[in-house]
This record gives structure tokens, sequence and C-alpha cells, in this order.
């Protein structure tokens, strides 16, 4: 009986440790010092002065006209992920 409590025991161990690992958990924090603000936005007005004011925060490839693609090249971000 002992054994198979601690046999048990073992493999619900085993089984919690492999499914934390699998998993992925970030939590994603800004500095709360926006990179700028103005009438920006690339996806609905792209190089176009916007209708509307955005508070800019992330990564420093943000432009007026910025893709997707140009986000991912940002040299800097006032982002925090731990």
């Amino acid at each position: 009986m002992k054994s198979t409590f601690a046999t048990a025991a073992a493999l619900l161990a085993g089984a919690a440790t492999a499914a934390h690992e699998t998993g992925t958990f970030a939590v994603l924090r800004f500095t709360n010092n926006q990179l700028t603000k103005g009438r920006m936005d690339p996806i609905l007005f792209p190089g176009l002065t916007s209708t509307h004011v955005h508070h800019i925060m992330g990564g420093s490839g943000f432009s007026k006209s910025s893709t997707g693609e140009d986000l991912l090249k940002s040299k800097c971000s006032n982002a925090l992920v731990k």
C-alpha cells in the first residue's frame, strides 16, 4: 500500500512538472513612458495624419507608415517582459 501511494505521488509530481515546463507564461509591463503621442495610425491611415490620437507604447520601429515587419526590427522597447 505504501509503495503504491509513493508511486502514485511520484507520477503525479512528474506529470505536474512536465505540464509546467511545456507551457509559457509572460507578463508584459510598460514603463508608463510613452514613445510619443500623436495623430498616427499606420493600420487605418498608413503614412497619413490620423483623425484620432494614440499614445504610442512599444517598439522603437513605430512610425506613421510602420508595418508589423518594421516593429519586429525595433532596436528597443518601453515594454518589460518578465
